[in-house]
C-alpha cells in the first residue's frame, strides 16, 4: 500500500505500509547526508548499484554529483520503481531502475569497477532479500561469483568446483598463480 505525502520542504515523499521512504522534513538534505556517508565506497567506480530506491532523491544526487557512468537502483517493489521513474521522468537523470526480480539484467554493469550500496529506509522491510542480493552482487556466494564472472574476460578459465574446496594455510602461497584465486582477487575491493 503506497501513498504520497509532502515533506515539510515541499518535496514528494512516498509512504509504503506506513513507513516513509525519505525524510518527512527534507529528503534532499537526507540524500546529501547519504551521499557524503557513502562517497568513500563509490569513489573511482564506473557504476554504483544501490539496493533500495526509496524516493530516489539519493539516486538523483548520486547521478548529478558523482563521477560515475551508471547509477543503478534496485528494489523489491515494481510500484515504488514506477513512482520513482514518474517523479524523475522530466529530469532525465540517466538512472537505471530494476526490480529485484530482474537482477540478471544488472550483469552488463558488472564488467568494470562497481560499488554496491544500501539505502536503509527502503531495505528495512525486506532485509533478508536485500542481504542475499548484496552478497550475490559482491560475489560473496558461489552463484554470485559465477554471475559476475560471466561478464568478465579474466574469469573465463575458472574451475568453479574449487569454490567450495577447503584450503590450508600451507597452500596459500601456491594459490597466487591459480586462475580461480587471481580472478577472485579482482572482486575484492
Amino acid at each position: 500500500m503506497l501513498d504520497e505525502v509532502r515533506s515539510k520542504s515541499g518535496h514528494r515523499v512516498l509512504r509504503c505500509a506506513g513507513r516513509l521512504l525519505a525524510s518527512r522534513e527534507d529528503p534532499i538534505r537526507e540524500a546529501n547526508r547519504w551521499l557524503e556517508n557513502n562517497r568513500k565506497y563509490f569513489s573511482g567506480r564506473k557504476c554504483v548499484i544501490v539496493l533500495g530506491v526509496g524516493c530516489a532523491y539519493h539516486l538523483e544526487l548520486l547521478a548529478q554529483q558523482a563521477s560515475v557512468e551508471n547509477v543503478v537502483g534496485i528494489d523489491c517493489s515494481d510500484e515504488i520503481i514506477s513512482w520513482c521513474r514518474e517523479r524523475l521522468q522530466s529530469k532525465n537523470k540517466g538512472i537505471i531502475f530494476f526490480s529485484i526480480k530482474e537482477i540478471s539484467r544488472v550483469k552488463i554493469y558488472l564488467s568494470g569497477s562497481y560499488a554496491v550500496l544500501k539505502y536503509f529506509p527502503s531495505i528495512v522491510t525486506n532485509q533478508k532479500i536485500f542481504k542475499e542480493q548484496y552478497e550475490f552482487l559482491l560475489g560473496r556466494t558461489t552463484a554470485g561469483a559465477q554471475f559476475i564472472s560471466s561478464s568478465r574476460e579474466s574469469f573465463k578459465d575458472i574451475d568453479w568446483r574449487q569454490a567450495n574446496e577447503p584450503i590450508s594455510a600451507n597452500s596459500i602461497l601456491a594459490l597466487t598463480d591459480d586462475p580461480y584465486w587471481k580472478a577472485l582477487g579482482e572482486l575484492i575491493v
